[in-house]
């Protein structure tokens, strides 16, 4: 692993046993607190930017050894995938790991490891042509239907089809524009939903929520979309649990759980009314949970302060 001279500079002027890499595209406000909170407690963080580092492929675990831990913070999926996946190879703990981090970057291993767990999810299926997809909806599925890519984040490239009309121009324009992204057709079931919340979960625990409002079907797109804090206590045992154990199925230390509630019909009353829809892996925490961000990296401590011990424990454990 090799890094820019500032950060390598940085890196070995640092004398502490044990170090705190932080991984970003950026330092916001939220990678601020991380590291307010962590040297306030002793422990020394080191920021690495995702657009300086660079690896060496080689066998050498040398470049490795500058720090004790990785916590990943770049809004960069495929950045931050590699680097977890080249600290893992070196035995590096991180926050979150490689698993989580694929699980949450791809929709369709995420709705694999949920239904494992029997967690409910929109019903889904893939397919690879436009044709097949068709046929899929004529089978298996009534409008309106939500198409996303099977691989992204943010909300960037999902549709809602409401008729025949609109779903043979979403699936026309995938086809024609031919790239990585529109080669997968991931169909999923539009749930009617009456109430939409992200729960963070950090160390299996739900820890905060949120309530989110808008006037459109996806709320992350309205500019005036409201966000309310729900204390745990108004939540349903039910919601809380489901958050965390979406967040174990994906072995997530750190995540963000977005659920939908909607209303039963008769034929509905058996099942849960909750939906798992997404994880979050690198979580916006001033985005939506700016009230409790004390809360918040108090807990953060705790996890790093926990993965840290863990490590010389191990270290101990082999002298």
């Amino acid at each position: 692993m090799k890094h820019s001279n500032k950060v390598q500079n940085d890196l070995e002027n640092s004398k502490s046993f044990q170090k705190v890499a932080l991984f970003v595209t950026r330092i916001r406000k939220d990678e601020k607190a991380i590291i307010k909170a962590l040297e306030s407690a002793g422990i020394e963080v080191v920021p690495i930017f995702d657009k300086e580092i660079f690896f060496s492929l080689e066998n050498n675990p040398k470049d490795t050894q500058q720090f004790d831990l990785l916590l990943e913070r770049s809004i960069n999926h495929a950045r931050a995938l590699y680097t977890l996946e080249i600290c893992e190879k070196y035995n590096i703990p991180t926050i979150n790991n490689t698993k989580t981090a694929q699980n949450c970057g791809n929709k369709f291993l995420l709705i694999q490891e949920l239904n494992k767990s029997s967690i409910q999810t929109p019903k889904a299926a893939l397919t690879f042509t436009k044709e097949s997809a068709i046929q899929t909806i004529k089978d298996d599925f009534t409008f309106p239907i939500v198409l996303k890519p099977a691989i992204g984040s943010w909300g960037r490239l999902l549709a809602k089809a409401n008729d025949w009309d609109a779903a043979h121009a979403i699936l026309g324009h995938k086809k024609m524009l031919g790239s990585y992204h529109h080669s997968v057709f991931y169909l999923e079931e539009f749930i009617k939903k009456t109430a939409e919340y992200k729960i963070l979960v950090m160390n299996k625990k739900a820890i905060c929520a949120v309530k989110r409002e808008a006037s459109c079907w996806a709320s992350h797109r309205d500019p005036e979309e409201k966000i309310t804090k729900i204390p745990l206590t108004n939540l349903p045992k039910e919601l809380i649990e489901i958050a965390q154990n979406a967040a174990i199925a994906i072995k997530g230390d750190i995540v963000a759980v977005d659920i939908l509630e909607k209303s039963k019909s008769e034929e509905e009353n058996n099942s849960s009314n909750y939906y798992v829809i997404d994880i979050d892996y690198t979580v916006e925490f001033h985005a939506y949970f700016k009230e409790d961000i004390e809360k918040i990296m108090q807990e953060l401590v705790t996890l790093v302060k926990s993965k840290l011990g863990s490590i010389k424990i191990k270290v101990n454990s082999n002298e």
